[in-house]
């Protein structure tokens, strides 16, 4: 009999060591406290949750708080949902765990609210003066797409410094273009590609603000248009001449503008930038600018075809031809 109480006394004293064992090697690091979306948006809601793969949170009690203020408290509560804020907004998400052991163990999280918008261009497509309108990303041409982050109020030019961004096009990463303060990314569309899906995320030092945000820019096709120009007041812009263009006794002059080339500095004397005029079928002399025709007619009345090519020699398929019919 006493022998069966010394074993007794034993195992409870074993069990109680190990009980107090289990608790000591517990750690922070045993729970971990996220939320859903990983980088919210101003006023959107969220999940926060916890989750462990050493502890049983099933039989735990979580007492839940936002910014000191309890919010949530049960056996097993592992997630609760708030919403995100204004834009600047910062939450602070608290989860205490007490385990069935004795064992307590916080984690603390703090969200703050980040807005980026997604701004693109074309740096080398082509357009002429005066154009009111966007430069226009074609294929195997330079895209630059510029993050602008915004905490609604404060330092723009300083947030913009102070983030790390990571980049990815069409799914992948782009180590080149993500790091510290690297708020843009510059890259040539694949000819294969009809559009570019964009996705950058940006974070701070901490991890504690995170936002992301997708574009997906469109490729377009390269455009020819004809323009007349007055001997004394210039180039005609307001208007694009098209078939039956009436072509003056004493002679007109002709400019053709290749949209959305992409040339560089925007200089038409580009040497990979060739155009080739024909009348009728026959090639056709310029001046010194290749972009330029004077067309005389050499009998009273009467029509003809004119027609040019225009093609980027660094591309494959930056080509373009287009026919005008003029008469006299």
């Amino acid at each position: 009999m006493n022998i069966f109480k010394k074993i007794s006394i034993i195992l409870i004293i074993s069990f109680c060591f190990l009980g107090v064992q289990t608790n000591a090697q517990m750690s922070e690091a045993d729970v971990i406290l996220n939320i859903l979306p990983s980088n919210p948006a101003p006023n959107q809601n969220i999940k926060a949750f916890i989750t462990s793969r050493f502890i049983d949170l099933n039989k735990s009690l979580i007492i839940w708080s936002i910014d000191g203020q309890n919010v949530a408290t049960g056996i097993g509560k592992k997630e609760i949902s708030f919403n995100s804020g204004n834009i600047g907004n910062v939450t602070n998400i608290s989860a205490s765990v007490e385990t069935i052991g004795g064992a307590s163990i916080q984690k603390t999280l703090s969200v703050r609210t980040l807005e980026i918008d997604l701004l693109w261009e074309a740096p080398s497509s082509y357009v002429p003066p005066f154009y009111k309108g966007k430069k226009l990303a074609v294929n195997q041409a330079e895209l630059k797409v510029v993050a602008l982050p915004s905490f609604g109020s404060g330092n723009s030019a300083t947030l913009l410094k102070n983030l790390s961004y990571t980049w990815s096009l069409a799914g992948s990463i782009q180590p080149q273009n993500s790091g510290w303060g690297k708020n843009f990314m510059i890259f040539t569309p694949s000819y294969l590609d009809f559009e570019n899906e964009i996705l950058v995320k940006a974070s701070d030092i901490n991890n504690t603000t995170r936002v992301e945000n997708t574009i997906l820019v469109p490729t377009y096709n390269t455009k020819i248009l004809f323009y007349e120009k007055d001997r004394k007041l210039g180039v005609k812009w307001d208007n694009a001449i098209s078939d039956n263009f009436f072509i003056n006794p004493e002679g007109s002059i002709l400019i053709v503008e290749p949209y959305f080339f992409s040339i560089k500095d925007s200089d038409l004397k580009d040497p990979n930038l060739l155009i080739n005029w024909f009348i009728n079928g026959n090639t056709a002399s310029t001046s010194e600018n290749k972009n330029i025709l004077s067309v005389k007619p050499e009998q009273q009345e009467g029509e003809a075809l004119i027609k040019v090519h225009i093609e980027n020699s660094k591309t494959l398929f930056q080509e373009r031809e287009k026919n005008l019919k003029v008469v006299f």
